[in-house]
């Protein structure tokens, strides 16, 4: 510069001022929002709602359980000739239905049960599928035995009969009533262990009977014709019981509940472990915002005080 006038120094830039307080007033606007959301996100990982849904899960998994168990007795009750009421089988279908219902609509809570689920449900619609043919067959068969081991004592009575009426046939009488024991020994012994080994036993015994001289008497026939075809009916009948019961054995209703409820157990074992780590977290992460919001309560507290006494002093200097 040749006139020696200096360039007047430029002061500080009102931009950078702004641009300070511009960031300033951003982090204060984004600093509660992060903060309540860190306290929303806590909350929500405590809520006790997917746990609730998981605790109808498992108590529907234990009706589930109380069913297949009562499954498992009424084919030992059926098996030892005790047949269950229709009422009582009517009951189970329905609480069936009910449960199975329930944990589909609560499923989505858990990727073990949602993935498990479909299999499971379908064993056991079969198994109460085989349920209800295994109640029919077992009644059938029961109801044919009791006909034949009903009908025994009517021939035996009308072979007395024919004794007295003609004492000549005693032998045919003896031998006809020895035949006709063999047949009910081998249908009682079938009827405790029905194993299509034994039909070959069974029919011989039959045929044997089918071929006894029948003595002279006016309602022998009728008798035996009715008992020898109760056995037919029952043999054919209780090999149709225990197909049905084979099938019901390799049934996996009861593995796959057994497999699905302990995995589960633990599945909800972890989550309440965590939501107690989560709870933990929520309790010291609002202690700490408690802490810094009464620490920004009395910085406003103080600037408040600061700024009404330089009002009072600046009131004071217009009144002096």
């Amino acid at each position: 510069n040749t006139g020696g006038n200096r360039l007047p120094q430029a002061g500080p830039s009102p931009l950078g001022g702004a641009t300070l307080s511009s960031a300033k007033l951003a982090a204060v606007t984004v600093l509660p929002v992060v903060l309540v959301a860190g306290l929303a996100f806590l909350y929500y990982k405590t809520d006790i709602g997917e746990f609730r849904r998981q605790v109808q899960i498992a108590s529907h998994l234990r009706e589930l359980k109380d069913i297949d168990t009562r499954w498992e007795s009424e084919v030992m009750r059926l098996r030892s000739e005790t047949a269950a009421t229709p009422l009582a089988a009517a009951h189970a279908a329905d609480r069936l239905r009910r449960a199975l219902q329930g944990i589909e609509e609560e499923a989505s809570v858990s990727r073990l049960v949602s993935y498990t689920f479909p299999e499971l449900k379908r064993a056991f619609m079969d198994k109460a599928e085989l349920m209800e043919r295994y109640r029919t067959a077992a009644a059938a068969a029961r109801e044919r035995l009791d006909t034949a081991l009903d009908t025994a004592p009517d021939i035996n009575r009308s072979l007395r009969q024919a004794l007295l009426a003609s004492p000549r046939q005693r032998d045919r009488i003896a031998a006809f009533e020895q035949n006709l024991g063999a047949v009910q020994s081998e249908v009682l012994r079938f009827n405790m262990a029905p194993d299509a080994t034994q039909i070959g036993r069974l029919e011989a015994t039959l045929a044997g009977l089918r071929k006894a001289d029948l003595p002279a008497s006016p309602t022998l026939a009728p008798l035996v014709e009715k008992f020898l075809a109760a056995v037919d009916q029952f043999y054919k009948t209780k090999l149709q019981e225990q197909e049905v019961y084979n099938r019901l054995a390799f049934l996996t209703a009861g593995p796959r509940l057994d497999t699905l409820t302990s995995a589960f157990h633990r599945e909800v074992e972890a989550a309440v472990q965590e939501k107690e780590l989560f709870r933990t977290a929520l309790i010291t992460y609002a202690g700490v915002l408690l802490i810094l919001l009464s620490h920004i309560g009395a910085r406003l507290r103080h600037s408040y005080l600061d700024f009404a006494a330089a009002n009072a002093a600046l009131k004071e200097a217009k009144v002096g």
